[in-house]
């Protein structure tokens, strides 16, 4: 493509992260927008000149102010489809894994914890998800606080941080 960002044109594209498979040696960039879907775009330097190339494109799955998380060779996150959906997508295809039922959440900060995932929606609500390709499997749910949550949550040894609207708290999983 003559304008490397001519992908862009017209659009309402948010950049969620910059992700480098374990299968191949590309960087890719994964870019969704509301009501955009998602897709991974490579950049290209010959020389001096830059280019891009579409590496793939999803149009099931789209997200507006959520950012995924990638686990291995799959993408975590929350879609704004059906009133917020979670999601699993293979980083190498673009391919959706599996999709939640939805009614999830307006919004969910989202971090991968080893064999689990921690979602943390913006109603204070923790929600750990099995990190598999099987399909959405939440292994349990918390009320972390009554106000507010909009910060990732941060796992520390065999606890979490919250951070809500009022307060910083160590909650244990144990």
């Amino acid at each position: 493509m003559a304008d490397p960002w001519a992908c862009f044109a017209g659009a309402s594209w948010l950049a969620l992260g910059v992700f480098s498979t374990h299968y191949a040696s590309v960087v890719m960039l994964i870019l969704s927008g509301l009501d955009k879907g998602t897709m991974a775009i490579r950049l290209i330097r010959t020389g001096r000149k830059w280019t891009t190339q579409q590496v793939w494109r999803n149009d099931q799955v789209a997200m507006y102010m959520n950012s995924p998380v990638l686990s291995g060779h799959l993408i975590f996150g929350l879609s704004h489809k059906r009133k917020g959906q979670f999601f699993c997508m293979d980083a190498r295809t673009g391919e959706t894994v599996w999709t939640s039922n939805g009614r999830d959440g307006e919004n969910a900060a989202i971090v991968a914890a080893g064999e689990i995932v921690l979602a943390l929606t913006n109603d204070a609500e923790l929600i750990v998800i099995n990190r598999t390709a099987k399909g959405f499997e939440p292994l349990k749910k918390y009320t972390m606080a009554d106000s507010p949550t909009w910060a990732h949550p941060v796992p520390v040894g065999k606890g979490v941080l919250i951070k809500d609207a009022k307060t910083l708290a160590l909650w244990s999983l144990e």
